[in-house]
């Protein structure tokens, strides 16, 4: 029976090490990265510390039944994410949807100022030139005006 095992790399991944090439396959499916330049010149699959409950569920199988356990080739990495790496999926997009509700507030209050000024005097407006900025092909670039 080949012996696979798991060791703590860094605090954000560890390795598979041992025998794994009759689990290869496997082990990709997963989501395992095969690293030949391992710390102490050792060699193995590596992974981030959220796989790691599927990967000792895996091996905990193979070790128990002795046979390499099938994992179906329909399963998408998204699937095999843990529930904290969906929850800080899901943190993220609320703080993205917060900034782009401000966004939005931020050009309209600017277009209100920029309506403003044109009223009160015939001088353009640099908040004017900004937004122009933003929606052209030049987005996200900085530039002095004289």
């Amino acid at each position: 029976m080949t012996e696979i095992y798991i060791e703590n790399y860094t605090e954000k991944s560890f390795v598979v090490l041992g025998d794994t090439r009759p689990h290869k396959e496997n082990i990709k499916k997963l989501g395992g990265k095969w690293n030949s330049r391992l710390k102490d010149n050792k060699m193995g699959w590596i992974f981030p510390m959220s796989k790691k409950d599927s990967v000792e569920k895996y091996k905990n199988t193979f070790k128990r039944t002795g046979n390499i356990p099938e994992i179906k080739a329909s399963y998408s990495k998204m699937f095999n994410m843990s529930q904290k790496d969906l929850e800080n999926i899901l943190k993220r997009l609320e703080k993205l949807e917060q900034e782009v509700i401000f966004l939005r507030q931020e050009v309209k209050e600017l277009k209100n100022n920029d309506n403003v000024g044109k009223k009160l005097d015939n001088k353009p407006n640099p908040r004017r030139r900004l937004l122009k900025t933003f929606d052209s092909k030049y987005e996200g670039r900085t530039y002095d005006e004289d």
